[in-house]
């Protein structure tokens, strides 16, 4: 609880929460990115399947965000168990392909040589993991001893190196080898040991306020310290892959004593890569001042592989190396300092603001690197851009296509061609839905003139366009006070618009979320009266007629339809929460509670045909769930193919 209020910033947990659904969609995206490259199947095809399985997972678990929202904690241990799945699984491919530990001993000699200046970035990795790296110590990878010590490093039994080093062929069979320790994260992390193992070993003090300023002191050192919590494995090993390639492309032809090992086993890689990097370590070990073979040229050329891929200023590094920040500060990092509640002075406001929708209206996609950067730097100096409304857009006529009217930043990023849902969670979380110039749509009585007022919401236009997930976004962050919130001029609410234009997954969605499907628009249809399909539209009518009938026939009016319906939601989201309390006893006692077989029967049907959060990864070697989030039962989201 203390490091949760550390992290707050103006909208309280909100921002918490959503920086745990941002970090949980990194890791996502680079587990997919490692998986396209291909690098991790080459090597150990069982290891790149289990990563493809926690990508899936992650994306999964997005469809129960909306509980997150509502349950800062859950936000929290999802996100945990995510972040240590992935820095398991990274950990555990590294050792699987052998390039971290060959690369080390490589590293090493080359710098101990002279070849090349130390590289802090691998310095810092060599100090972390050298245990794992070198046999039987970093020292005793010196000069005539370097091929030895890796040798060593790789389980050969002394006998065994030795015969090796004498150019011996070394017969088949395990009595070549000898089982060493294998060092895990677990080994490396006091953190991991105590959130997935359950290991308070590490916690030896006699209150409970020493304990947990004790676990938050353990906890900071190795996230931006040692840095074992939050450097990227998993990218170094593709790094490695890329090095490891481009030291074969450099040195096999280069000289004859290199393209000989190469060539003798080209069809496998890996076996081409060993074969280089064992006849560098033996170059360094025998080298004389005078060279021979060119020796020194091709050590130079590996000097100069390496470089190449590592060199580079601290800030480069820790984008691309690092999952977590190097400074604890992550709301302020991703937010700035400006709050959306008080006022800024009008710095050339309307020149940026047209700049930025311009910049989003002339964007194919998404904005990615430098634009991206540009326009969060902008609104973190300015939040009131988000308020602002382009005038050339903010007309009736414009307002009453299909666009709904684009004039907001929000609008662009919800539903114009740069729409991009992780942009609008951000906005959401500098202040746009309390800044948004169209609050005015959820007024009944507009006392000014309605022409120059815009139609739609954000919300509306990206319904318009069917952008389910954008909706749920909104819809979930702003509580669905917009759920049943109709346009200004033609009074269509979001199903309407959903129905309108044929997204029936979405109409499923609000439909999930409890939306008022008796509602009138401006012209007096309801929202079955949309539909151009006449099946859909018979659907839609006898789903609508169905679910209220026994309503109707016990309170006689609409109005008490629509007061039941929220009293219901209101239940539901209070027995959920009381669910998500009762989890930590359920998963100590191991004691579900009771239930009626009529409620059985209830969730039963519910969940026919849905996912429900997996509880780890098939194979037992990368299973790392938090035992905090172990046991923890979230309610899946019923089945969403009722109206059609």
């Amino acid at each position: 609880m203390k490091s949760v209020a550390a992290l707050q910033g103006d909208t309280g947990l909100g921002r918490n929460a959503s920086l745990t659904f941002q970090h949980s969609t990194k890791l996502m995206r680079k587990i997919e990115a490692t998986v396209a490259t291909g690098s991790v199947r080459k090597a150990h095809k069982k290891s790149n399947d289990v990563l493809q399985l926690c990508a899936d997972e992650i994306k999964r678990s997005s469809g129960l965000r909306y509980l997150s929202r509502a349950n800062p904690l859950l936000a929290g241990l999802t996100m945990l168990d995510h972040h240590f799945k992935y820095l398991h699984m990274a950990s555990e491919i590294l050792l699987v392909t052998s390039r971290f530990r060959s690369f080390g001993h490589v590293y090493n000699a080359l710098v101990k040589e002279g070849f090349l200046d130390h590289i802090p970035f691998l310095d810092d990795i060599l100090e972390v993991y050298s245990e794992m790296i070198f046999t039987p110590s970093r020292g005793a990878a010196k000069r005539g001893s370097y091929y030895r010590t890796l040798l060593l490093s790789v389980d050969l039994r002394s006998s065994s190196v030795d015969a090796a080093c004498r150019g011996e062929d070394l017969s088949a069979g395990n009595e070549n080898f000898k089982k060493r320790k294998v060092f895990h994260l677990s080994d490396l992390s006091e953190t991991y040991r105590l959130m997935v193992q359950n290991d308070k070993s590490g916690l030896k003090h006699a209150s409970w306020a020493s304990i947990l300023d004790s676990a938050a002191n353990i906890c900071s050192k190795e996230i931006f310290d040692t840095r074992v919590l939050s450097r990227d494995l998993l990218k170094l090993n593709d790094k490695l892959a890329n090095v490891y390639s481009e030291l074969c492309r450099e040195l096999k032809g280069g000289e004859r004593i290199i393209e000989d090992v190469v060539s003798d086993q080209n069809q496998h890689q890996q076996k081409a890569e060993d074969g280089v990097i064992m006849v560098l370590l033996q170059i360094l070990d025998t080298l004389q001042s005078n060279g021979g073979y060119g020796a020194p040229d091709l050590c130079k050329q590996a000097a100069a592989v390496v470089r190449k891929a590592f060199v580079t200023s601290a800030m480069v590094v820790d984008e691309k190396y690092f999952i977590l920040p190097s400074q604890p500060d992550l709301v302020t990092q991703e937010y700035g300092y400006q709050s959306f509640k008080s006022r800024a002075a009008d710095c050339n406001r309307e020149k940026v603001f047209a700049e930025l929708m311009s910049m989003l209206r002339n964007s194919n996609g998404p904005l990615t690197g430098s634009d991206l950067s540009y326009l969060k730097a902008k609104v973190k100096k300015d939040p009131e851009l988000l308020e602002k409304t382009s005038t050339g857009t903010c007309t009736l006529e414009n307002d009453t296509k299909d666009g709904g009217g684009l004039c907001t930043l929000f609008h662009q990023a919800a539903a114009g061609s740069a729409h991009d849902a992780e942009l609008v969670e951000w906005m959401i979380q500098m202040g746009v839905l309390a800044l948004q110039p169209t609050l005015h749509c959820r007024s009944k009585e507009v006392t000014c003139s309605k022409v120059r007022l815009p139609n739609a919401m954000a919300v509306h236009s990206a319904a318009m366009a069917g952008y389910e997930d954008i909706v749920q976004i909104i819809l979930e962050a702003d509580q669905f006070a917009d759920l049943n919130t109709p346009t200004l001029h033609t009074k269509e609410t979001l199903a309407h618009l959903a129905v309108k234009h044929g997204h029936r997954r979405l109409l499923n969605t609000l439909v999930w979320f409890g939306a008022d499907l008796l509602v009138r628009d401006g012209r007096g249809r309801r929202v079955c009266d949309m539909a151009e399909d006449a099946d859909w539209a018979r659907d839609i009518a006898a789903y609508t007629a169905q679910s209220h009938r026994n309503i109707f026939n016990r309170t006689g009016n609409r109005e008490s339809v629509l007061q039941e319906k929220e009293r219901r939601r209101k239940l539901a989201s209070v027995r959920r929460d009381e669910q998500d309390s009762n989890v930590p006893e359920l998963s100590i006692t191991k004691k579900p509670k009771k239930r009626s077989s009529k409620k059985k029967t209830k969730t039963s049907k519910g969940n026919t045909g849905q996912t429900t959060m997996p509880t780890g990864t098939t194979n037992s070697l990368f299973e790392t769930k938090s035992h905090l989030l172990e046991g923890l039962r979230t309610l899946p989201r019923p089945s969403s193919s009722r109206c059609c």
